[in-house]
Parts: structure tokens; C-alpha cells; sequence
């Protein structure tokens, strides 16, 4: 949960504080999508708001790869990255900084080394999300999914867990790369276990310890069980 978890921007405080302070800031409003420019690399802050980091498959189909919020980072590389996009859930504003800029600051050793760390973080999170999706089911993929939202966005009320976004089944399937109808099975399934709830399009967690023992959680880093 956020409360007991590493805030990310503390995780990148001089990176975020470069690109505050050097960047280009754009207002984005509610519903608004806003189009990365990778045709060269960027550093892109997320300044205030909540903001799904979507890609478009070659068949049309939209696939989301983060649920950011205020303080997360995300590296736009031009070699990889093609029709992406961060959708505003509410109004917001982003910031962003090109990576030559930032690795000019080569006399800044601090800094420097906190890109190291970024970069390396991002893969471990990858390489994490990648094994789950290799060998967990259906069912836990999607509890790996509800983990990582509570570790980003998860506020603790009467020994529950609320995911403090909202999210539609269209959504959730899109982050879990399956269709709507799976999810709805599988949300179904755990609420007549009494595991979660969805009300009001948040899911509210009734028992964690249960979750994590149906997929057998590893108990991993918040810094690289979320979505950011």
C-alpha cells in the first residue's frame, strides 16, 4: 500500500527536480490523450493527475503498460516505442526533458547515477512482470495486476484495501492483455470468495493475504511490484 510503501518521488528526486526545473510543461485535460514524441528520446514527469501510458497494436488494439500518477517517470525510446500515448483519467500535466539533456549533466555524478538506478529499475520491473505473465494463468495475471495497483494506489480502511482509482473492465483487461469478458469471469469468481469487491469501478481488496496465496506472491520490493 502507498502508506507503508517507497513514495517514487523520492525513488528519483534529483531526476524529477532536473526535469521540473529544465523541462516543458503541457496541460492536459480529462479524457484528453497526449502523444509521445519518440522520434526522439524523452524523459516525460508526470506532474499532477492520473494518466494510463497506452500502446496501439499494429491490429488496433490498445494495450495499457502503466497507471501513472504524480512524481512517475516514463523514458519515450525512439528505437521501441511507436504509437504511444498517456490518457488522462482526470486533468493533469506532464513534463518532459530530452535524454541528452539529462545524460549532459555528466559533472552531476548524483544524477547520473540515479538514471543507473532508474534504468535498472525499470528492467527489473519488466523482467518481473514478463515472469508473471509466462507463468501465471489467466486468473494470476489479473491478481498480479490488483498487487501492484495496491502497492501504487491502495489506501488501508477497515482492514480493507481500496485501490484509489477507478477503472472499468475494458481497462483492466487492457492492462492485463486479455478480453473483458475473462476479467468479468474472474472478478466474479473472487467476489463469491469474498476476496475482492468492485464498487463504484474501484476494486476494494477484503483479503490480501488470500490473494497473494492464490498466486503465490513472492512478497517482492514495492519499488518493482506497482504500476508506474
Amino acid at each position: 500500500m502507498i502508506e507503508n510503501g517507497i513514495n517514487e518521488f523520492m525513488l528519483n528526486n534529483r531526476i524529477n527536480k532536473f526535469i521540473l526545473n529544465n523541462g516543458i510543461k503541457e496541460i492536459i485535460g480529462r479524457c484528453e490523450y497526449y502523444n509521445l514524441e519518440c522520434e526522439d528520446d524523452y524523459f516525460y514527469l508526470i506532474d499532477s493527475g492520473i494518466a494510463l501510458l497506452k500502446q496501439q497494436t499494429i491490429t488496433g488494439k490498445e494495450i495499457i503498460l502503466k497507471i501513472m500518477k504524480a512524481g512517475n517517470i516514463y523514458i519515450c525510446n525512439k528505437s521501441i516505442n511507436d504509437q504511444m500515448s498517456l490518457y488522462f483519467k482526470e486533468n493533469g500535466s506532464v513534463i518532459r526533458v530530452s535524454r541528452k539533456k539529462l545524460l549532459m549533466q555528466k559533472e552531476n555524478s548524483e544524477l547520473v547515477k540515479e538514471i543507473n538506478e532508474y534504468l535498472l529499475n525499470e528492467s527489473m520491473k519488466k523482467d518481473m512482470m514478463l515472469r508473471d505473465l509466462l507463468v501465471c494463468n489467466k486468473t494470476g495475471n489479473f491478481i498480479s495486476m490488483i498487487i501492484r495497483l495496491s502497492n501504487s494506489f491502495g489506501k488501508a480502511k477497515n482492514d480493507e484495501i481500496i485501490i484509489d482509482i477507478k477503472l472499468t473492465h475494458d481497462e483492466l483487461s487492457q492492462c492485463c492483455g486479455t478480453t473483458r469478458e475473462n476479467i468479468s469471469r474472474t472478478m466474479k469468481d473472487l467476489i463469491e470468495k469474498e476476496t475482492i469487491e468492485y464498487r463504484n469501478s474501484r476494486i476494494i481488496i477484503k483479503n490480501i493475504n488470500q490473494l497473494k496465496d492464490l498466486m503465490n506472491c513472492e512478497d517482492c520490493p514495492i519499488h518493482v511490484c506497482n504500476t508506474f
